[in-house]
């Protein structure tokens, strides 16, 4: 479950950055499927306030086949983000999982 999100001028940074409007992300539940598309709000481990927010992962694994994953970030060419050179930001890979 994530929680809703507002931001404004008003948040502390880097959540201020709304070009002066007021926004809401409103609460999600969701399940996350191989190839799913996340947005940042959904994923965002942290609220302006500093309480964490984690997705939780989970999956139904096979007897005998190892997994691997991968949390990983692709940006935009939006001038939002400093280094528009950045093109992906690797969280964390754990390869080899055998079970949950």
């Amino acid at each position: 479950d994530v929680p809703e999100l507002q931001l404004s001028s008003c948040s502390p940074y880097p959540y201020d950055m709304t070009c002066g409007h007021a926004l809401t992300c409103g609460a999600q539940q969701f399940t996350v499927t191989p190839g799913m598309d996340v947005r940042v709000e959904q994923v965002r481990g942290e609220n302006p306030d500093g309480s964490k927010v984690s997705p939780k992962i989970s999956w139904s694994a096979t007897a005998g086949k190892k997994y691997t994953l991968i949390f990983i970030d692709f940006f935009s060419s939006s001038q939002f983000w400093p280094d528009n050179n950045l093109k992906v930001f690797l969280h964390g890979t754990v390869i080899n999982v055998e079970e949950i």
